[in-house]
């Protein structure tokens, strides 16, 4: 059931994002640049569980071997028996999450298949991640 009401609402989206395209006279140039992104999107995606092996700044030794795990729109850190989750939205190249009325922001991008991650507002901690 579950399988099901995921493929009508995939198809759904598809047909949604079909009638909104135009095709204009540089559409060769806007295909090749969306089939770069789509490929980028792809390999360097969030979703999955991520693993700290390289920090830097405040408490940098104490956050390797944290995960990072993101599954749709929730975002978990797990450390050991420690866990905290809560939802979170992104764009590009920033994440904002909100835990248990706390709220944490993120720069990201993706380096080879690392994924980079900086803590804003606290004091220059730097995060390489590996996907597990």
């Amino acid at each position: 059931m579950k399988k099901s009401i995921l493929l009508l609402c995939f198809i759904a989206c598809c047909l949604e994002f079909s009638f909104c395209s135009s095709k204009t006279k540089d559409s060769k140039n806007s295909t090749e640049a969306e089939s770069k992104l789509e490929t980028a999107n792809t390999t360097n995606t969030l979703e999955g569980d991520w693993e700290i092996v390289k920090a830097e700044g405040s408490m940098a030794s104490m956050n390797k071997g944290t995960h990072y795990i993101f599954e749709g729109t929730t975002f978990t850190t797990k450390f050991g028996s420690i866990k905290t989750t809560g939802p979170f939205t992104r764009t590009e190249t920033s994440i904002v999450w909100t835990p248990k009325g706390m709220k944490m922001e993120y720069t990201y991008k993706f380096e080879d298949n690392q994924l980079i991650i900086e803590v804003l507002n606290s004091g220059g901690q730097k995060f390489w991640l590996d996907k597990k």
